[in-house]
This record gives C-alpha cells, sequence and structure tokens, in this order.
C-alpha cells in the first residue's frame, strides 16, 4: 500500500484530479500542516460540534498495491491513514473521500498494467454508494483520495427541510429558505451538508436538483432549483438577460446619507474589474461620480451592464447599482438577542436601520461591499467590517485582499423575493417564508 498526505498548501480540484500516471511515482511527502505530526488533527465525528476554528487541509492519497484480503475498504483507508475507522466512515458518507477503479485489461504494448488505477475518473463516493462502499474489498490498483478536515456545517441537520419549501407547485421548480451558515450545493469535500442535498431528500427527488441560484454560506432567504435541464436552461437564460428580479431584506447600523441615494431610490458605486493579477475577487468599491463617470446615455441604461473609464482612478470600472424600496428604524425590542447583545458588549448605542433593497447588478458580495463602503456594513459581517467607509482612492493598497477579514457564517442579509416566469412565461414571485434570524 503507498500513501501520501499533503497540507495546507495543497487543494485539489475537480479538474486535476490528479491524472497524470506520474503521480504514482511520487515519494511519500507531508506538506502544510500535516508536517508536524502533532499539528495534524481532523475533525470530530458526525454529531460532535466542529472546532470553532477551521483545522486546515489534509489529503490523503492512496494506492493499494498489495490488498488486504477480507478487510473492507473503510477499515483498509483507516489503516492507511491512521485515522479512526469511525472518522473514515463519516467522511465517506459526506462525501468527502473520492477514488478511482482499476483499469481493466490493458491494450497490448501499453505501459499500464491491470492493476493500474484509471486516473482520468476519479469519483466521489455518492451517499447512494456508501452502503455497499462500506462493506467491498479493495482491489489492487484502486486509488482513494481522503479528504480528513471538510468544512462541515452541523446546521444542516438542524431544520425539518420540508417545512422551509416556499416553492413546489409545478413539475419545473422548486424553492427553499435557506437558513444561514450553510452552503447552497454540495462543495468538493461535502456533499451531504448543503441546501440541494437536503432539499432532494426531504421531498425524495428521483433525480438531481439543478442550481440555477446561489446564495453564500452565510446568506439566508430564497434559494430557487430546477427539477430538469430544460426548465434550468429557461432560468439561466433569464438570469442572462437581467430579467430575473432579486429583493433583499438586510440590517446596518445606521441609515444610508440622503444624498447619497438618487430621486428614484438607486444608490450607485463603482466597482472596480479586470485588474492585472487577474483576481476574481471582489474589492473595495467607491461612489461613482455622476458627472465624470457616467454619460446620460448609460444613467438610462437600468442593466448598468457598461464598463466605464474613471478619469481619475484608471483601470476597468462597472456600475454597481440597488434601489432602495423600503427603510425602517428598527427597535430594540424588534432585534433578536444575538443582535442587542453584540450591541451592549461593544458599549454602543447602535440604531440599527433595515432596508429592502433591488438589486439591479449581480456582482460577488456587491450588497455587503456597497453598505461597508458607505460604513453601513451588515450585521455580522467579519470579512467588510474592516474597510468601513473606506473608498477605493485609485491606489494599489486599496486592492490588497489583505485588507478583509474573515467569512462570517451569518450575516444580516435575507433574499427576501425571487421573481422569474416560468416555463409558461407566467411570472412568478417566490417570498421567503421566514422573517429574518435578526429578528425576534
Amino acid at each position: 500500500m503507498l500513501s501520501w498526505v499533503f497540507g495546507a498548501d495543497l487543494r485539489a480540484s475537480r479538474a486535476s484530479h490528479w491524472r497524470s500516471r506520474n503521480a504514482l511515482n511520487m515519494r511519500c511527502e507531508i506538506r502544510g500542516a500535516a508536517a508536524n505530526p502533532a499539528l495534524m488533527k481532523v475533525h470530530p465525528r458526525v454529531g460532535k460540534q466542529p472546532p470553532s476554528t477551521p483545522l486546515p487541509p489534509v489529503v490523503f492519497h492512496v494506492v493499494v498495491e498489495q490488498p488486504y484480503r477480507g478487510v473492507s475498504v473503510q477499515h483498509v483507508l483507516a489503516r492507511e491513514t491512521k485515522l479512526a475507522p469511525e472518522l473514515v466512515e463519516d467522511l465517506i458518507r459526506i462525501g468527502a473521500v473520492y477514488m478511482a477503479s482499476v483499469i481493466s485489461g490493458g491494450k497490448r504494448g501499453s505501459s499500464r498494467s491491470p492493476s493500474t488505477p484509471n486516473l482520468s475518473r476519479v469519483q466521489r463516493i455518492l451517499p447512494a454508494d456508501v452502503s455497499s462502499m462500506l462493506d467491498a474489498q479493495s482491489k489492487k490498483g484502486m486509488y482513494f483520495r481522503l479528504h480528513a478536515n471538510p468544512a462541515r456545517y452541523p446546521d444542516a441537520h438542524a431544520y425539518v427541510w420540508k417545512d422551509r419549501i416556499v416553492y413546489n407547485g409545478d413539475n419545473d421548480f422548486v424553492a427553499v429558505d435557506k437558513p444561514p451558515n450553510l452552503p447552497s450545493v454540495p462543495t468538493l469535500v461535502n456533499v451531504v451538508e448543503c441546501a440541494r442535498t437536503q432539499v432532494e431528500c426531504a421531498l425524495e427527488c428521483p433525480a438531481p436538483l439543478h442550481a440555477v441560484s446561489r446564495l453564500d454560506v452565510c446568506t439566508s432567504g430564497v434559494l430557487v432549483f430546477a427539477r430538469h435541464k430544460r426548465a434550468a436552461a429557461h432560468l439561466n437564460e433569464q438570469i442572462r438577460n437581467r430579467s430575473v428580479k432579486k429583493r433583499y431584506t438586510l440590517l446596518v447600523p445606521g441609515p444610508i446619507p440622503r444624498e447619497i441615494i438618487q430621486k428614484d431610490g438607486r444608490v450607485l458605486h463603482a466597482a472596480r474589474t479586470n485588474l492585472p493579477d487577474n483576481i476574481p475577487k471582489p474589492r473595495i468599491y467607491r461612489l461613482l461620480d455622476l458627472e465624470k463617470d457616467l454619460d446620460a446615455a448609460l444613467l438610462q441604461d437600468e442593466s448598468y451592464s457598461t464598463p466605464l473609464e474613471a478619469p481619475k482612478i484608471g483601470g476597468a470600472w462597472h456600475v454597481a447599482a440597488m434601489r432602495i424600496l423600503t427603510e425602517r428604524e428598527m427597535n430594540r425590542a424588534e432585534l433578536s438577542e444575538v443582535v442587542t447583545m453584540q450591541a451592549d458588549h461593544a458599549g454602543i448605542d447602535v440604531r440599527y436601520t433595515e432596508y429592502e433593497v433591488e438589486l439591479l447588478t449581480g456582482r460577488t458580495h456587491q450588497l455587503r461591499l456597497q453598505f461597508a463602503s458607505l460604513g453601513l456594513p451588515l450585521f455580522g459581517d467579519s470579512r467588510y467590517r474592516p474597510v468601513s467607509g473606506r473608498v477605493h482612492r485609485g491606489v494599489p493598497e486599496d486592492d490588497n485582499l489583505d485588507m478583509f477579514g474573515p467569512e462570517p457564517n451569518r450575516v444580516s442579509l435575507c433574499a427576501s423575493v425571487f421573481h422569474f416566469n416560468d416555463l409558461k412565461n407566467q411570472p412568478r414571485e417566490i417570498a421567503s417564508g421566514l422573517a429574518p434570524w435578526w429578528r425576534k
């Protein structure tokens, strides 16, 4: 049996999947956090609270050279990785283990032997295959990749998901009110603890749902799935054409200055994109200068998709736009204990304001960045609170992603309404069925 351990500097992806046969000729290496055995910790089993601080990635690569007769795959992996068999079982059950079967036969003259793993077809062990895989025996040449420290979201098991379905009226679409601190779709290392899988199980879907809208892990609210490819293509086309309308409810520590809001309720920012480093991540916004940045034609463009050149800053910029629909100052008695306790702990008297906004453009983390640039970061937004009130000055330092904090588990942002046309081109408006978590 050969095994390799890699730490935080290895992030295996679906694209790579160790397709090169040279991977089999590597020496045993330990990198990153796994270099020191004392630091190579792993998550506890399902049902126990994961560590408050996420553990660094630890990835095991195992190739079976001599199979253990009468020993299941679960125990083979436990023996080679030195992990508890119960932990290996849990990792298999949540989809943190991948495998490649043996290439059958071998062409004449080929360097591949009948016991060579087929690294071009590395596949996740899915929940439906868990029972058979736990009892199966390993074969010579089989390859396994085991992610020992997957991101865990135990809140997924705390909800009655049938009660969170907010639309299930046809055979084309289904919508759920996603709670915060939960991915919308499966991740590379966790296929179970996400909204899509939980909805599929709750509705006993005969086929996997198609994700056509996404919400960040920390965001709650309406999440729409398509039941088949035709429905997914239909809704994706509307999203590309910007005909889908989305409304969000959010909570911030104070009102937006009146002079920033346009007469029609719009708040406009400039979002920088297409930088030389080509990192597709959000950066600090700045308020739009209507006199210098935009011409009259662009002001009439509701899609705000036209790039603009900012004369004083340079580089490629795009408009980020939202429209304020409602504004309401929240009384202390209306807020949850989580919100009031944090204000009391900080020793400040915060006058929280709740907004309902319509998203006119769809940039990554747009609402969070727009409000942060105004000095009004969303409650709980540890990532953009450090740059609260700061705007892009046109200097390289403002593109430094190290200024941002860690991504939060939840923020005061709820996708409250999702409006689209169904396959019969009839308008559908799906609203969140629950009050935002920050209210009592």
